[in-house]
């Protein structure tokens, strides 16, 4: 796990990499840097761990799945994870479930539709209208369709 250095590092690290940049701004960034407080800068060198220990986890979380001799789900490293892949197979079933009933709320609505447009000779506008909002459903039954697909 990553610790935290003293400040008098951070600052002579930080001091070491501006004097190494070529772009010639180092010395104006050198004298910033001598104005930060060590509390302001122990503030972004702890802000700067607790990003990377999460980068650390989000990569132990994304290890590769494959099946050992027993026929069970593991990790690279050998340790069953069939825990952690249940709850995200069913974060995904239960998102595709909810996209499925937006799909067929959204296929109802097109048979109601259909059946407004075919069933009577209203005025020309409220046609027109029913027609539009039926095309509109259309573009968004394809979405849909495209969203599930892809799930």
């Amino acid at each position: 796990m990553l610790a935290m250095p003293a400040i008098a590092d951070v600052r002579q690290r930080v001091s070491e990499e501006l004097g190494e940049r070529k772009n010639g701004s180092g010395s104006a960034e050198q004298e910033q840097l001598g104005a930060l407080d060590d509390a302001l800068l122990r503030l972004i060198a702890e802000a700067v761990l607790r990003v990377v220990r999460e980068q650390q986890k989000a990569a132990i979380c994304d290890v590769n799945v494959a099946t050992n001799a027993t026929g069970h789900l593991t990790t690279d490293n050998g340790v069953d994870d069939v825990a952690l892949l249940q709850r995200k197979i069913s974060a995904q079933q239960q998102e595709l479930d909810r996209l499925l009933e937006v799909f067929h709320g959204h296929q109802e609505q097109i048979v109601r539709l259909r059946d407004q447009l075919s069933g009577k000779a209203d005025s020309s506008e409220k046609r027109r209208m029913l027609e539009e909002k039926l095309h509109q459903t259309h573009k968004q039954v394809e979405s849909m369709t495209q969203q599930l697909e892809t799930s």
